[in-house]
C-alpha cells in the first residue's frame, strides 16, 4: 500500500540525480556543486566499508516512474543520517516524505540494532527543506554550530562578477534605478560601489576615510555579501560596523540580504 518504493541508484539514474540536485540548488545562496563525476562516484565509486559511503536511492512511484532520490549513511548501530533528499517538481512532499520515512525505519528495523533509540534518523539538509515543512510533528531541522569559513582574494573582482545578481536584487527592492555610490570602508580597505540607472557601473578599491557611509571592522563585511548574518546583525554585534545614511543601509539590504546557505561537503 506505500504511495513510493525506494531501489538502489545505478549508474543509469546519474543525469536524473543531477538535474534534481541542480534544480534544488536555487534554495541555498552558498551550496556543494555536485557533477555528473561526483555522483558516479557517490553511487559506484566509493568502498563500502568507509565511514563516507552514501547509499543513495531511487524514489519510485507507481508503475517505476521516478520521483526523486534520497542520500543517507547507514552505519552499524547509529542512526540512518540522510545527507540529500529531493523530488520531481510534480510530486508531493507532503505524500513522498512519509513513505521514504518508513522506508528508513524498515531498513533499521532489519538492521536489528540492540540500541533503543529516541531518534532512528537524522535529515542533515540545511535549515530549510520541504521535507522538514511535510512532516513538522516529526522531522526538525538539523543545527549545528558549524560556520562557513569565507575568503575573498580580489573582492572588486568578485563583486564585478556577481554585478547581475546585485542588479536583479536592486530592481526588486525600494532602490530600483538608483544612481549613486556606495563606499563601504573596511578601516585598512575598502571599496566603492557606484550605479547608474540601477546598474553596478564600477567597483574599485581605495582606502576611506571613516566617516564614509558604511563601515565594516576586520572580515565582517564577509558574512553579509554571502548571507551568513543580516546588515541589523552586524550592526548590532560589532561596535566598529556603522551605517551613518539612510540611502547606505537601504542599498546595503537590498542588495546583499541574509539568505540561507547547505553545504554537504565533498570528502
Amino acid at each position: 500500500d506505500e504511495p513510493v518504493r525506494l531501489r538502489d541508484a545505478t549508474i543509469e539514474d546519474v543525469a536524473f540525480i543531477v538535474a534534481l540536485d541542480e534544480s534544488a540548488r536555487g534554495r541555498w545562496l552558498v551550496t556543494t556543486v555536485r557533477d555528473d563525476t561526483l555522483w558516479r562516484y557517490e553511487i559506484d565509486g566509493r568502498d563500502a566499508a568507509s565511514d563516507d559511503h552514501v547509499q543513495v536511492r531511487v524514489i519510485e512511484q507507481a508503475g517505476g516512474r521516478p520521483a526523486g532520490y534520497v542520500a543517507c549513511v547507514l552505519k552499524p548501530d547509529d542512526v540512518a543520517w540522510v545527507e540529500s533528499f529531493e523530488i520531481v517538481a510534480e510530486a508531493s512532499w507532503l505524500e513522498i516524505v512519509p513513505g521514504v520515512l518508513r522506508h528508513l525505519l524498515a531498513v533499521i528495523d532489519v538492521r536489528g540494532d540492540a540500541e533503543t533509540r529516541e531518534t532512528y534518523a537524522a535529515f542533515d539538509l540545511g535549515p530549510d527543506h520541504p521535507a522538514y515543512r511535510a512532516m513538522p510533528n516529526a522531522l526538525h531541522p538539523y543545527h549545528t554550530d558549524d560556520g562557513l569559513y569565507m575568503r575573498v582574494a580580489d573582492l572588486p573582482a568578485f563583486l564585478t562578477r556577481i554585478a547581475p545578481v546585485l542588479e536583479a536584487r536592486l530592481a526588486a527592492s525600494t532602490a530600483a534605478g538608483h544612481s549613486g555610490e556606495l563606499p563601504i570602508n573596511f578601516y585598512r580597505s575598502g571599496v566603492r560601489l557606484t550605479f547608474k540607472d540601477g546598474k553596478l557601473a564600477s567597483v574599485t578599491s581605495e582606502h576611506m576615510e571613516y566617516s564614509v557611509a558604511a563601515s565594516f571592522p576586520d572580515l565582517s563585511f564577509l558574512q553579509l555579501l554571502f548571507g551568513y548574518r543580516s546588515l541589523a546583525e552586524l550592526d548590532a554585534w560589532y561596535p566598529d560596523c556603522r551605517i551613518r545614511t539612510n540611502e547606505a543601509r537601504v542599498l546595503l539590504d537590498a542588495l546583499f540580504p541574509k539568505q540561507p546557505s547547505f553545504v554537504w561537503p565533498v570528502w
